[in-house]
């Protein structure tokens, strides 16, 4: 048996059309908030990157593995090129801290986390610090049911999108500091999309499903939510959508399924497989990467 590290989806995308669509909120006084929304959807084939004995190797869709049983969780940490996960450089050490080593708890990606999931501002300024010339995207998902806010560093803007159900995603603002980023966000989920917190992924993953053939709702959607917040403009969105079959990606997994499995696609944070015996299995996404499984590629 092999030790094998799933690591990363590497999305590569190609565009199938663009729609456009406004709204203009009026008030007592006349006209008020008026937005446009330039929707790009695209075609996404997101590849699985794992390490076989510490050497990256990329799944495509129909690739083949067989997983005998999870081993441990590892630490997140990696170095290399951003965007290309087949030339990372990743930590083996066994996560001690939730995602991250003893080693690399205080690295700049673990400052980075603690920026964006909390209200650490320290962590952002020290992000801002380690990487003063990241850019970061302030987005805002609608997936069918209500809204969300968010914020990734630019070149993730991709692999963000992919790992959430969605209907589409706007570009609300693009920012040179990690703190400014993240008190944008605070800023804007206040005035009521919210950050995500409170919908269960199930719920989202649900109503993204039932409005995906519907760009032009989605496009208009998004406008009237962007205004909502008091913002005016013309804002680029984007769609992925994924050959994904429905069933798996709303009953995943949160434990890796054993035995032969060939691998289909990802979406919405959850990644699909065909078992041996035919059954599509789906996993979530926080349950199968960085976990180290004994097994051995097909």
């Amino acid at each position: 048996m092999e030790h094998l590290i799933p690591r990363a989806l590497d999305p590569r995308v190609s565009e199938e059309r663009i729609v456009r669509a406004s709204y203009e909120k009026r008030t007592l006084f006349g006209s008020g908030h008026r937005v446009e929304v330039v929707l790009r959807l695209y075609r996404v084939d997101a590849g699985l990157v794992l390490e076989d004995e510490h050497l990256p190797v990329e799944l495509r869709r129909g690739d083949e593995v067989e997983l005998v049983k999870p081993v441990r969780r590892v630490c997140r940490y990696h170095e290399g090129p951003r965007g290309d996960p087949l030339a990372q450089k990743w930590c083996h050490a066994t996560a001690t801290n939730g995602s991250w080593c003893q080693r690399h708890r205080s690295s700049p990606l673990a400052l980075y986390e603690r920026c964006m999931a909390g209200n650490d501002l320290e962590a952002c300024r020290s992000v801002d610090a380690l990487w003063p010339d990241e850019e970061y995207i302030v987005y805002m998902v609608y997936h069918g049911g209500g809204y969300k806010i968010g914020v990734t560093r630019a070149w993730r803007l991709y692999s963000r999108i992919l790992e959430q159900p969605h209907v589409a995603a706007a570009i609300i603002a693009r920012v040179g500091s990690a703190r400014e980023a993240r008190l944008l966000e605070k800023k804007l989920a206040s005035r009521g999309p919210g950050e995500g917190i409170g919908v269960p992924r199930r719920r989202r993953m649900e109503w993204s499903l039932l409005r995906l053939e519907d760009p032009e709702e989605a496009a208009r959607k998004l406008a009237e939510g962007i205004a909502s917040l008091g913002l005016s403009g013309v804002y680029e969105a984007l769609a992925l959508r994924a050959d994904c079959p429905q069933q798996p990606l709303l009953s995943p997994l949160s434990t890796a399924p054993r035995g032969r499995l060939r691998y289909l696609c990802s979406w919405g944070g959850v990644v699909v497989f065909e078992a041996g015996d035919g059954r599509l299995v789906g996993v979530k996404r926080e349950a199968l990467i960085h976990v180290e499984h004994l097994g051995k590629l097909l």
